[in-house]
């Protein structure tokens, strides 16, 4: 089985107040009834978020690792995205991780989750056999 998991969503939420005060500092700079003193609580509300978040991030994804490690779960790097927001996967049988999926590692994730659906486990040999038909048709596709 696998999982998507964005361990950014829970601690933005501790960024609320920030955008709450962005956006209320923006309607009162455009109505010119914003004061210096105003302003200067703003920024220290914004700023003062900034770490808050960071801390609740690590936090957060270190619990949250530590939890699906111990349920069996073990992070596969080459289907998890590469920015900041992407999800992370998860996987309940780390050799379902392959290098070479990459390429084609979202079509391969719902390929899997359908099996999963239909009842069936593939097996390794079975996945491989997917992986490669997905990459001969990338590549026939793309010309790579």
């Amino acid at each position: 089985m696998s999982l998507k998991i964005k361990p950014v969503v829970i601690p933005l939420i501790v960024m609320m107040p920030a955008f709450f005060v962005l956006i209320y500092g923006i309607y009162q700079r455009m109505h010119g009834d914003i004061s210096e003193k105003s302003m200067r609580r703003g920024l220290f509300v914004i700023i003062g978020c900034f770490p808050l978040f960071l801390i609740t991030w690590w936090i957060y994804s270190w619990q949250l690792s530590d939890k699906l490690e111990s349920e069996g779960y073990s992070i596969c790097h080459w289907y998890s995205g590469a920015s900041l927001g992407a999800p992370k996967i998860w996987l309940s049988d780390p050799s379902y991780c392959i290098e070479d999926g990459y390429l084609v590692r979202i079509e391969l994730l719902e390929w899997l989750k359908q099996q999963r659906l239909s009842g069936k486990t593939p097996s390794i040999e079975v996945f491989e056999k997917q992986l490669e038909f997905m990459l001969s048709e990338y590549h026939q596709k793309y010309g790579v």
